[in-house]
């Protein structure tokens, strides 16, 4: 009899599994950064969308850069047996992929949401004061 309820038991789980359950792709808008230094030009931002690829966008004389992130992804979660939370992914807003280069030296690592977080000017630029 215990073996059968046992077995039952495996059965049971083994049947349950996994689940991994996804919401609708979330990409990041336009971020727009001023960067505040002596000399902002000689910064470069870095949005890394992979293995050691990126795009980067010089930043002007002025300081002032948009550019784009173009990373998507699910909001997954795993479960095991459709009720018990394993992992969650780090939402794409809080992955710091934006990195401020002073030629390819990183300087500065953010995230999107790090950048939502700075102070902003009245055309809506972030401002990151750098020293230099």
């Amino acid at each position: 009899m215990a073996f059968l309820i046992v077995a039952a038991l495996c059965l049971a789980i083994g049947v349950a599994g996994c689940a991994i359950v996804c919401g609708p792709v979330h990409t990041v808008p336009q971020q727009k950064l001023q960067v505040m230094a002596s000399s902002p030009a000689i910064y470069t931002i870095r949005v890394t969308t992979g293995e050691g690829d990126g795009t980067d966008t010089p930043v002007p004389p002025d300081g002032r850069a948009a550019f784009e992130v173009p990373i998507g992804s699910h909001h997954c979660t795993s479960y095991l047996f459709g009720f018990i939370k394993v992992s969650s992914p780090t939402p794409v807003e809080k992955r710091r992929v934006i990195r401020v280069m002073l030629g390819e030296k990183v300087v500065r690592k953010l995230s999107a949401e790090d950048i939502a977080k700075l102070p902003a000017n009245s055309d809506g630029h972030h401002i990151l004061k750098m020293d230099n």
